[in-house]
C-alpha cells in the first residue's frame, strides 16, 4: 500500500465523517399478517347460513300449509 502524501491525508481528514449508532434493544419484533378468514371457515359459514335459510323457509312452508289445512277445515266446518 502507497503512502499518502500529506495533503491527501488531510484532504480525507477533513472528509471524514463519523457516525455513531446506538441500539436500544437488540431485540426485534416480527409482525406477520393472517387473513381473518380462512377458506375452509369462510365455506362452513356459508353453509351454516345457507342450512338456517333452507331450514327456515322449510318451516315457513310447512307453517303455510298447516294454515290453509286449518282455513280448509274451517270453512268446511262452518257450512
Amino acid at each position: 500500500m502507497e503512502n499518502l502524501a500529506s495533503h491527501e491525508l488531510d484532504k480525507y481528514r477533513r472528509n471524514f465523517l463519523r457516525v455513531l449508532i446506538y441500539y436500544e434493544d437488540l431485540n426485534y419484533e416480527l409482525i406477520e399478517e393472517e387473513p381473518l378468514y380462512e377458506p375452509v371457515r369462510f365455506l362452513s359459514d356459508i353453509g351454516g347460513t345457507m342450512g338456517l335459510f333452507l331450514g327456515a323457509s322449510a318451516l315457513t312452508f310447512v307453517e303455510i300449509l298447516q294454515l290453509v289445512l286449518e282455513l280448509i277445515l274451517f270453512i268446511k266446518h262452518k257450512n
